[in-house]
């Protein structure tokens, strides 16, 4: 197919609508089906975003992570008699696929040590870790494996949503993160709530049944 040039009028100027479903694209009145238009528009945008991608330093094809203890922070904050306390989990272990031009291509199963809470309080931590709260001997592991990823790879936002798994009480659950570049590696931080509850952590205890959980997780590339 030739584009001719017109003296009267650019190209641009004859496109219209000829039908529904198709489009007049050149002066040789060429007619194309919208969905040929759309298909390599949609090339088109993928390409760009590839150029972006490659730009900011982000990976640009599917690749696989690893999540790593130095550089990350799992960290928590409770309400007990008012008062709020913090604390971390270590421990990180798992496999990512994560492909910011395909979200939907994207999957994340990771664990954490339940044995490694932290709240700077020796005799609360090992509270923590019996039968009541975690009740570590029986369940050392915190596990995520994520069910979808959606969101918009230009923007570097993305939501993910899957199952959550304490003390042997699997949950649905989502909440939003970002993915920034660190090197070849990966920096994903987000942030959600919890309801200690429905996970049997704690029973009665005087503490808040709701506490908030922050990721910032490094995770470094397999190839590399």
């Amino acid at each position: 197919m030739t584009i001719t040039p017109s003296k009267d009028r650019s190209w641009i100027d004859r496109l219209k609508t000829v039908e529904p479903g198709k489009f007049r694209f050149s002066l040789d009145d060429t007619v194309l089906p919208l969905s040929i238009i759309s298909l390599v528009r949609n090339i088109i945008n993928r390409c760009l975003l590839y150029l972006f991608f490659v730009g900011i330093g982000l990976p640009v094809l599917g690749q696989q992570f690893v999540p790593v203890n130095e550089g990350s922070q799992v960290s928590f904050k409770i309400k007990n008699f008012g008062f709020s306390v913090s604390g971390t989990f270590t421990g990180l272990s798992g496999m990512i696929l994560f492909d910011p031009v395909n979200p939907e291509k994207c999957s994340f199963d990771v664990s954490l040590d339940a044995s490694s809470v932290n709240t700077g309080n020796e005799m609360r931590d090992h509270h923590l870790r019996e039968e009541d709260y975690f009740d570590v001997n029986h369940f050392p592991k915190i596990h995520f494996v994520s069910s979808r990823v959606t969101g918009s790879g230009q923007k570097r936002n993305y939501m993910i949503y899957g199952k959550l798994t304490i003390k042997n009480q699997t949950k649905d659950i989502s909440f939003p993160f970002s993915a920034l570049p660190s090197g070849d590696d990966i920096l994903l931080i987000g942030e959600f709530k919890l309801n200690r509850r429905d996970f049997n952590i704690g029973g009665s205890s005087t503490i808040a049944d709701n506490l908030q959980l922050s990721l910032s997780v490094l995770a470094k590339n397999l190839k590399k």
